[in-house]
């Protein structure tokens, strides 16, 4: 959406995303980690990606994994 109301080439957006387990093997414990890799492609300049994965680290999925949500019985 960023891209598109500035006007800017941005084709498409891969993202991969994997759950790397801490030294333990188990899922929530200590080293724990979630890594991304996003691909942007288009005839964008250095200024637009820079702007663009700077956007990223601001949207709401990301801000929300990164702080951690606490998960309660309804």
């Amino acid at each position: 959406m960023y891209a598109q109301r500035k006007g800017w080439p941005l084709k498409e957006v891969n993202v991969k995303v994997r759950y790397e387990p801490g030294p333990s093997g188990l899922p929530g414990s200590e080293g724990h980690r979630i890594v991304q890799s996003v691909t942007l492609i288009g005839d964008l300049t250095g200024e637009q990606r820079s702007r663009l994965e700077s956007a990223i680290e601001r949207c709401p999925t990301h801000r929300t994994l990164s702080a951690g949500v606490p998960i309660v019985a309804a």
